[in-house]
């Protein structure tokens, strides 16, 4: 069993013995017959591929059908631009009851009454309406919710502390040497002026 498109491949194999048997034919024909038969094995060699290709293009999906025919975040956004029409929003919504009525957890009389109270406006639809499409084929597609940018500023970070000079370090580390040195040989000369 395998998995995946079925490319037709026994048909697809067929094709290709049929030309490797025909080519052959042509071939073994002779050197002189050869020269005749070039552009013979050109025209069969060409229509053997195309019918191949034919074959295998024929057994993949349309793209097409891969498409959304409608998008439910689509027909509320225009359901919003129709508040105030009501013949206009009762047949829109109608429409979409056809499309998305069906669809288990998703209350499109809900989301009508929310949009005719300003609870779902253009800002805000693309995260209170499922993200649900309808495919070409008719099959429903429930999607994540579409993100939302942040709506809070960016905070400033504190600046960072101010580091102290390469110069007031190094002078810190010699009298750190000088002190740690004067101890290991127990003198308490300066070590500087040698």
């Amino acid at each position: 069993m395998s998995c995946g498109i079925d490319l037709g491949s026994n048909l697809v194999k067929s094709l290709t013995g049929g030309l490797v048997t025909q080519v052959k034919g042509l071939i073994n024909t002779g050197a002189g017959a050869l020269a005749t038969n070039i552009n013979a094995l050109k025209i069969l060699t060409n229509t053997q591929l195309n019918t191949i290709a034919n074959s295998i293009l024929s057994s993949l999906p349309l793209p097409t059908s891969l498409l959304p025919a409608a998008s439910l975040i689509s027909d509320m956004t225009a359901l919003i631009a129709l508040a105030n029409n009501p013949a206009a929003f009762a047949s829109q919504i109608t429409n979409i009851i056809k499309t998305y009525g069906d669809i288990p957890g998703v209350d499109i009389q809900g989301l009508a009454t929310d949009i005719l109270s300003g609870k779902i406006n253009l800002d805000n639809v693309c995260s209170l309406v499922p993200n649900v499409e309808k495919l070409i084929t008719g099959e429903i597609v429930k999607k994540g919710i579409i993100p939302v940018p942040p709506t809070l500023p960016v905070l400033k970070l504190p600046e960072p502390p101010e580091l102290p000079k390469i110069e007031t370090v190094l002078a810190g580390a010699k009298i750190d040497l000088e002190a740690g040195l004067a101890d290991l040989f127990g003198e308490d000369d300066d070590l500087e002026g040698e």
